[in-house]
């Protein structure tokens, strides 16, 4: 069980995924807490955040997945990990944002729902079928959905407004009569042209080669190794090498990597600690995730 260190409630169990203080800390929360950071605002700080709910939540393994359960949905949407903590645990404790009466609302909301219309539902669906009957849930996800374009609001919808009226003609219609001599010429039928030449259409790009798999869980810095290489491969690029990834991040550092060096470079663990990997580690870690074994 976590505490959060967000206005604890003295009356009811406090659950806590931020940063809780006091005696008896997980290892990996009391690690990240005592690294040493600056201070960071705007994307550098999203990016840190999103990075934590990866750690803590499996939020990037849980977004990718197309099924999930209505007990699964109600636990992540409430800030519990199904990994790490148990339903008793979501029925009983608070968090900085929800209450044990929340969760219990959603389970309700999402067993209906499940019962009512069969399907495979993924973690956006839900918090839609949350947002729609009007069910609270804690912020994180949809912080974490909007940081990387995956869930929004539907665009409101606008009644097409009718045209104003425009001077006297608008009023009741006067009676005119007017005598025209029109002599007909007999019409012509146009020149026919020859129909354009069809466009040509843009082959399709070719699928790649090689293969690409989710890992189970995302570890270390296999979150943004993997949307790199979906990237490449929906592209329809060849497998980026070790050396290309480095020089990539060097571009643009994920927020899972601490440090970048010549070959390699250091990344946070899932105890906020930072570990080197080097040339020969992420040419393995890609090969894992390319292969069809």
């Amino acid at each position: 069980m976590q505490q959060d260190n967000d206005k604890p409630n003295d009356q009811q169990a406090t659950h806590a995924q931020d940063e809780p203080q006091g005696d008896g800390l997980p290892d990996a929360v009391t690690a990240w807490l005592a690294a040493p950071r600056e201070v960071l605002t705007g994307q550098a700080q999203a990016e840190h955040e999103a990075a934590w709910f990866d750690a803590t939540l499996d939020a990037a393994g849980f977004f990718a997945m197309e099924r999930i359960t209505p007990v699964q949905a109600a636990m992540l949407l409430c800030r519990f990990s199904p990994h790490d903590e148990t339903l008793r645990d979501a029925e009983t404790s608070t968090t900085d944002e929800t209450t044990p009466d929340d969760f219990k609302r959603l389970m309700v909301t999402f067993e209906d729902r499940a019962a009512a219309r069969q399907g495979a539902r993924s973690l956006p669906d839900w918090m839609a079928v949350a947002a729609g009957a009007g069910r609270k849930t804690h912020s994180w996800a949809v912080r974490y959905a909007k940081h990387y374009g995956l869930y929004g609001p539907p665009a409101p919808h606008r009644e097409a407004e009718p045209l104003p009226s425009v001077g006297p003609a608008a009023t009741a219609p006067q009676s005119v009569t007017i005598n025209v001599h029109i002599q007909v010429q007999p019409e012509q039928p146009p020149a026919q042209e020859p129909p354009p030449p069809a466009p040509e259409e843009s082959p399709a790009p070719a699928a790649p080669a090689w293969p690409i798999t989710k890992p189970q869980r995302y570890k270390g810095y296999s979150a943004p190794l993997h949307r790199l290489l979906a990237a490449a491969h929906r592209d329809g690029k060849p497998r980026p090498t070790a050396r290309e990834v480095v020089e990539a991040w060097h571009t643009d550092k994920p927020a899972e990597i601490a440090k970048m060096l010549t070959d390699g470079f250091d990344y946070y663990d899932a105890k906020g600690n930072t570990k080197p990997a080097d040339l020969d580690a992420i040419r393995k870690a890609i090969e894992r995730m390319t292969s069809t074994r």
